[in-house]
């Protein structure tokens, strides 16, 4: 897996009466990068992987699919994660040190 570089610094929004501090993050996605994972300033994580529009689409549509029935007890589905590359940035993630 090809990981894509991230670089997140630290903003404050104008939220009018109080500002909003918040996290800038940009991910330079080169042409084989498969994933991307990354720290906020606040310690949580952001775990991300890349797909086609047309993979995206077809798990998009089953997974409403699946929403839509009912009696469906399992509405995302392992396989959903796998064609996405979400298992595979999950599983890249976990082995980082």
């Amino acid at each position: 897996m090809s990981h894509a570089p991230t670089d997140v610094q630290t903003w404050v929004l104008d939220g009018g009466a109080a500002d909003v501090p918040c996290d800038e993050v940009i991910t330079y996605w080169r042409g084989d990068d498969t994933d991307c994972h990354y720290v906020l300033t606040d310690l949580s994580e952001v775990i991300a992987a890349r797909t086609t529009p047309e993979v995206a689409a077809a798990q998009k549509a089953d997974i409403q699919s699946r929403i839509a029935t009912a009696g469906t007890s399992t509405k995302v589905l392992k396989s959903h994660l796998d064609a996405l590359g979400l298992t595979a940035a999950v599983l890249e993630w976990a082995q980082q040190d």
